[in-house]
């Protein structure tokens, strides 16, 4: 029986945005309301992602962004599903609810989504992406755009397309731990902090593998709440092998953790139990995609400004501690990190925390969107150019967001004046950016 392929009803689209997490959501928001015919593909069954799927609600660098952030903000606090974290005015979500609003947003705005769909090899003419293969139920199918922005956060497609990237730290590639999140019941209405959370553990004589645990309380449904207490380590985000392996640990770990919070003897933890386990682990770091600018740790910190600025990052960098190499063991606070061991099968000692720097209040350029190595294509969210330690700036969410949004602006325009992304003026972008802020604010 010969393959079916489903039809799309269009021969090419003129923005294909592949992955519909926090940059995905901007940019094929942008790019629709930009007057561009688009395509947003997902692979799972709802869009927002780490905000969704990987119930990471605090939206981190997202108070002084326009655009999707203050969408969010004005549809769902008025409703009560918004609850602020922190001091800095980081503010939470409800997760069900924002992934109704995003459903809202993108079929308001026009643009089509497909669900459930796999972004895998890129369609290439010469040195230029023309589209991209997705796998679905629905079997193989070829999607040609006149841009394709490739928001799947580890910059699939731009590596499939032979773009140059570097991944990790400079000295030997480790990357940031991964982290599973899970909704539970039970918990107090507050949110509760790492130090209460860790002196419960310690009582029941447990430990976590990560120093800073939260139970982020839900706005809008008592009683619930987003638990993170786990960092895994030595973990490839591109490696289906690495991911399941991190998924099977972390839920191991969150089971273990809310008994050892049951029996600490602490009342505000006796009935805390399990709801759910996000349906995506939570990746911090993979590909970097070499673009025509590099963004450096030195002009993070130094406040650097650029004439095609196209997102304001105020974030600290945020960098958790990624272990010792495999077969040694680090120097300092330490823990017997079950399930990870050395090659003579000897449990691997782990520093369980985070490092963070204050940084000046910086930009990203355009051309850190724009890879060096193919045409037609830009990358958004935590894999565009920039080095290790920048990184741990820019990939908070609020930032993500950002960068998709200027992504599906530059696309709309590229594909309106039938040139490549590359060619378009920087300064001209962020013009377009402005004006498409003013727009939205608009009554």
């Amino acid at each position: 029986m010969a393959a079916h392929r489903i039809s799309t009803g269009l021969e090419c689209y003129d923005v294909l945005v592949c992955g519909g997490g926090p940059a995905g959501l901007g940019a094929a928001l942008a790019a629709s309301r930009s007057g561009a015919q688009t395509l947003l593909v997902e692979q799972h069954a709802m869009l927002g992602g780490l905000w969704t799927v990987g119930l990471l609600t605090p939206f981190f660098d997202a108070t002084n962004k326009r655009g999707l952030s203050r969408e969010i903000q004005n549809a769902l606090a008025p409703a009560g599903y918004e609850k602020l974290f922190r001091e800095d005015l980081t503010y939470m979500y409800h997760v069900g609810h924002l992934a109704r609003l995003f459903d809202r947003l993108i079929v308001e705005s026009g643009c089509g989504v497909q669900l459930h769909s796999l972004v895998g090899a890129p369609l290439m003419e010469g040195r230029q992406v023309v589209g991209v293969t997705v796998h679905s139920k629905s079997g193989d199918q070829p999607l040609r755009a006149k841009v394709v922005i490739d928001c799947t956060g580890d910059g699939d497609v731009a590596a499939r397309a032979g773009c140059r990237y570097e991944m990790g730290r400079p000295e030997d590639g480790a990357c940031q731990p991964a982290t599973l999140f899970a909704l539970v019941g039970g918990a107090p209405d507050e949110t509760v902090r790492c130090d209460e959370i860790t002196e419960a553990i310690a009582a029941a004589g447990g430990e976590l593998t990560y120093a800073h645990p939260y139970l982020f309380s839900q706005p809008g449904s008592p009683g619930v709440a987003l638990f993170m207490c786990n960092h895994l380590y030595r973990l490839d985000g591109t490696s289906a092998a690495d991911l399941t392996r991190g998924e099977i640990e972390g839920r191991r770990l969150i089971v273990e953790a809310i008994d050892l919070l049951r029996r600490s003897g602490k009342p505000r933890f006796a009935k805390l139990h399990l709801i759910q386990f996000a349906g995506q682990i939570g990746i911090r770091e993979t590909r970097r995609i070499r673009g025509h600018y590099y963004l450096t740790a030195d002009e993070v910190f130094a406040g650097a400004q650029f004439d095609d600025g196209i997102c304001d990052v105020t974030f600290n960098v945020d960098i958790h501690h990624m272990g010792g190499p495999r077969g040694t063991v680090r120097q300092g606070q330490g823990y017997r990190n079950v399930g990870y061991h050395d090659d003579g099968g000897q449990p691997v000692k782990t520093e369980r925390g985070l490092d963070t720097k204050p940084v000046q209040p910086y930009q990203i350029p355009y051309r850190c969107l724009v890879p060096q190595d193919v045409e037609g294509l830009l990358v958004a969210g935590r894999c565009i150019s920039g080095d290790h330690v920048a990184h741990a700036s820019y990939r908070v969410t609020g930032d993500c967001a950002a960068m998709g949004e200027a992504a599906g602006v530059a696309a709309a325009m590229a594909a309106r004046q039938e040139c490549c992304p590359s060619q378009l003026d920087g300064v001209a972008v962020r013009a377009a950016l402005d004006e498409y802020y003013r727009a939205l604010s608009r009554p």
